[in-house]
């Protein structure tokens, strides 16, 4: 694994280190907004990536000298490669956990408090006998 790693230039080593600290920080930060935004976004990271890496490899590339410019070219598959491996990995993990543990539960403190539909509905009754009602303190 080491010798995969030191085989990598550094515009793959950093696309693997960011997109892997982000998947490190979802899973530390296990919320409901990170079951459902994780995945995606450690995807569309490694799809940039992959964009990223082959723009790169092209942007040297000499079409009337192919033979230099083929290994920066292949440099550049290797990071697009490399970097969706990364992130289809970190957003496995996220679906796997969310598949053998479940979601992420909504914290006690976090529950919304307010009115029910039953309350609106008391309300509204209330407002139209005031507007709409029979007695002397109704408007119409």
């Amino acid at each position: 694994m080491l010798r995969i790693w030191e085989g990598l230039n550094g515009f793959t080593q950093f696309s693997a280190v960011l997109i892997s600290s982000i998947g490190l920080l979802f899973h530390i930060r296990w919320s409901r907004r990170a079951t459902a935004l994780g995945p995606t976004i450690l995807t569309t990271l490694g799809i940039f990536f992959c964009f990223a890496g082959i723009a790169w490899g092209l942007l040297d590339f000499d079409a009337n000298d192919v033979r230099s410019s083929v290994p920066h070219l292949l440099g550049g598959i290797r990071t697009s490669f490399w970097a969706s491996v990364v992130g289809i990995f970190w957003a496995l993990t996220l679906k796997i956990r969310v598949a053998l543990f479940g979601d992420a539960a909504v914290p006690a403190s976090g529950a919304q408090e307010g009115s029910t539909v039953d309350d609106l509905a008391r309300l509204l009754v209330q407002l139209n006998r005031s507007i709409a009602g029979g007695d002397d303190s109704a408007l119409l």
